[in-house]
């Protein structure tokens, strides 16, 4: 989930064809998609949740379906260690293991938000990230979110202190 995947596909190629991933229950809609202009392989982002989806070779004119193939999306989880408390305003290193998408990003969070936080540090920093924490002393979350929809796939709680 959340990856972005090189379809190979074979098709007319008009203008504006593209090469999709839907809902198989949907007719005419689609999670994501990338231009068959582009070249074979198309890049497609792959949904966040894992599920049977379709991929699909699309008509840019009318958006008819020429082509289907059904694809199972797995979950993909991430692991983070860093202190159990810090200091309001203290800039910590937190460790961490996931896909390191582009634009996944480590984060400091109030653990009742679902995708909204406090500040973060890009994946591609590389681990440790550098964070700093909040000036407001509390319970947060370190969070490793997925930067196409700030999805958490993982987290561990931090007490930030006066």
């Amino acid at each position: 989930m959340g990856s972005t995947l090189g379809v190979e596909w074979v098709g007319p190629d008009e203008d504006r064809d593209y090469v999709s991933v839907a809902d198989p229950d949907e007719k005419t809609r689609y999670i994501a998609y990338g231009y068959t202009r582009h070249g074979s392989p198309t890049d497609v982002l792959m949904p966040d949740a894992p599920g049977t989806y379709e991929l699909r070779y699309q008509l840019g004119e009318g958006a008819k379906i020429l082509a289907r193939k059904t694809i199972e999306v797995t979950e993909v989880t991430a692991t983070l260690s860093g202190p159990g408390t810090a200091k309001a305003g203290e800039t910590i290193d937190v460790i961490w293991d996931g896909p390191d998408y582009d634009r996944d990003f480590i984060s400091v969070a109030d653990p009742d938000e679902k995708t909204r936080y406090v500040t973060y540090r890009y994946s591609r920093h590389g681990s440790p990230a550098e964070i700093k924490m909040p000036d407001t002393p509390g319970n947060y979350e370190l969070r490793y979110q997925m930067g196409g929809t700030s999805k958490v796939i993982g987290s561990v709680p931090i007490t930030v202190t006066e």
